[in-house]
C-alpha cells in the first residue's frame, strides 16, 4: 500500500488535466473552438485561450457524432471522469454509453493523455481530444510536426 500510495501521489501535482492543457496550448491555434465534456473533470483554460463550450448531458444531441461534426466546433475534449461511469456503473443509461462508443470509433483521435499510475479520486483522468472537422485535424497534425 505504501508503494502504491507513493505512485499515485507522484502524479497529483502535475496531473493529466494540466498536461493536456499545456499540450493543447502548444499545439492548437488560440482561436480553436472546443467542446468539453465534464468541465470540472477536464482541463481548464484561461479566458481568451480557446473558445470553450460545455457539452451538457441535458442536451443529448450534443453527443451524436453527426451533430458534433456539423456544430462548427473544432475539437472535442473528453474526460474519463465524466464518461467512465457509463461503462462501469450498473444502471446507467445505455444511450450515453452507445454515444461515447460512437465517438471513440468514428471521430479522429488527436491526442490522448493517460496517467502512468492510474486515476485516483478526482485526479489524473484519461483525457481524449478529438478533431470534429478536417481543417482542425490538419491544423493539429501540422503543428505537431
Amino acid at each position: 500500500p505504501t508503494f502504491r500510495s507513493f505512485q499515485l501521489a507522484s502524479e497529483l501535482r502535475y496531473d493529466t488535466r494540466l498536461k493536456m492543457a499545456d499540450w493543447m496550448r502548444e499545439n492548437l491555434p488560440a482561436e480553436a473552438k472546443l467542446y468539453i465534456n465534464g468541465e470540472g473533470y477536464s482541463s481548464d483554460f484561461r479566458a481568451g485561450e480557446f473558445e470553450v463550450y460545455p457539452l451538457s448531458r441535458t442536451k443529448p444531441q450534443y453527443f451524436e457524432v453527426g451533430y458534433l461534426r456539423s456544430s462548427g466546433k473544432d475539437y472535442l475534449l473528453l474526460s474519463s471522469l465524466a464518461y467512465d461511469r457509463f461503462f462501469f456503473q450498473p444502471g446507467t443509461p445505455d444511450f450515453f454509453r452507445e454515444r461515447f462508443e460512437q465517438i471513440f470509433e468514428r471521430l479522429p483521435l488527436v491526442k490522448e493523455m493517460k496517467p502512468e499510475f492510474g486515476t485516483y479520486g478526482f485526479h489524473n483522468p484519461t483525457l481524449r481530444l478529438y478533431a470534429l472537422n478536417e481543417p482542425a485535424l490538419d491544423q493539429a497534425r501540422a503543428r505537431m510536426k
